[in-house]
């Protein structure tokens, strides 16, 4: 059965929400199955809870095996999704490790938004942290 991962970038008010999942295919390569970004304004601000209500649907289809996402928003943002039964997600300091900076340096060719390059590496590091636990 195939075990789906998600990244999040919160962005809450002038800035993007960007929300992307992935899994390993039978060769260990990571495959992009769903990549979103939700657009806040001044003007129509994004809620925790109206990320959460995405995410959700999403974990619907996808049955998220574990999340990941930036502290920006962190507390509130895990009791959100704690509230709903989403308590599979981790909250990740921004703090860049070697295999971020690697991820950076893999992915730079991709002409991604900062939000979606953010979410993505939250992606990966997921995958590549529960892959290891596997072997």
């Amino acid at each position: 059965m195939t075990e789906y991962y998600m990244g999040v970038d919160l962005g809450l008010h002038s800035d993007k929400t960007a929300i992307v999942v992935g899994h390993l295919d039978n060769h260990d390569q990571i495959r992009i199955d769903l990549v979103t970004t939700l657009q806040a304004n001044v003007q129509n601000p994004m809620t925790i809870r109206m990320v959460v209500k995405i995410i959700r649907e999403i974990d619907t289809e996808y049955s998220i095996a574990e999340g990941q996402f930036d502290t920006w928003c962190g507390i509130p943002f895990a009791q959100a999704l704690e509230a709903v039964g989403l308590n599979n997600f981790i909250c990740e300091s921004d703090s860049e490790t070697e295999s971020d900076a690697l991820s950076r340096e893999n992915l730079s060719d991709f002409s991604l938004d900062d939000d979606v390059m953010d979410s993505l590496r939250r992606l990966i590091s997921v995958i590549r942290r529960n892959h290891a636990r596997r072997e």
